[in-house]
């Protein structure tokens, strides 16, 4: 019964400092919850969190990962392991949990701008200017959208197209530098 007490007074004070957010301080409240519990699932989601938002990005991804094993992933879960490849610049992996989010939900605009970003980053041009292009038709006249693929295109050296969807984006924001 005390390993159940100890547990319930840890769980309470890391909710404590998360409401306060001192989230560094949980940290080693999550961590013993899990010393107790390997699998208890509000520490398991939790600390990936908490370490993304510290640069902890191994020990983010191995938490998630763990968490995998015991709850079904949501969006929201694969987003957070993304973030944390992209943190260490593993964009390969990265761009495998971008392309399960899209299983998940394929309308997410902003998963489509991040998979065309990674796969620059790979110097997947093709992979990217499909990804702009999808998420130029999620939101399409969207200045971000419509420079994202214009810039594609210059990559794959469509010059005449890039100029004409740059223009399109520079009429809508005619503020951006780029």
């Amino acid at each position: 019964m005390t390993k159940n007490n100890n547990l319930n007074k840890l769980l309470n004070q890391a909710r404590s400092l998360i409401e306060a957010k001192e989230f560094d301080k949980a940290i080693p409240i999550y961590e013993a919850i899990l010393a107790i519990d390997n699998m208890h699932i509000q520490a398991l989601s939790h600390l990936p969190i908490i370490y993304l938002m510290n640069k902890r990005y191994e020990e983010s991804i191995d938490m998630i990962n763990r968490s995998f094993k015991i709850i079904k992933p949501v969006v929201g879960d694969y987003q957070n392991l993304a973030s944390a490849y992209v943190g260490l610049k593993d964009y390969n992996n990265a761009i495998n949990t971008y392309k399960k989010i899209i299983e998940i939900d394929p309308n997410i605009l902003q998963i489509y701008k991040l998979l065309g970003d990674a796969q620059i980053e790979v110097a997947d041009h093709v992979g990217a200017f499909n990804s702009y292009r999808h998420a130029l038709k999620l939101a399409p006249g969207q200045f971000q959208q419509l420079f994202d693929y214009g810039t594609a295109l210059h990559i794959a050296k469509h010059h005449e197209e890039a100029i004409e969807i740059l223009e399109k984006a520079l009429k809508v924001d005619p503020g951006h530098i780029e």
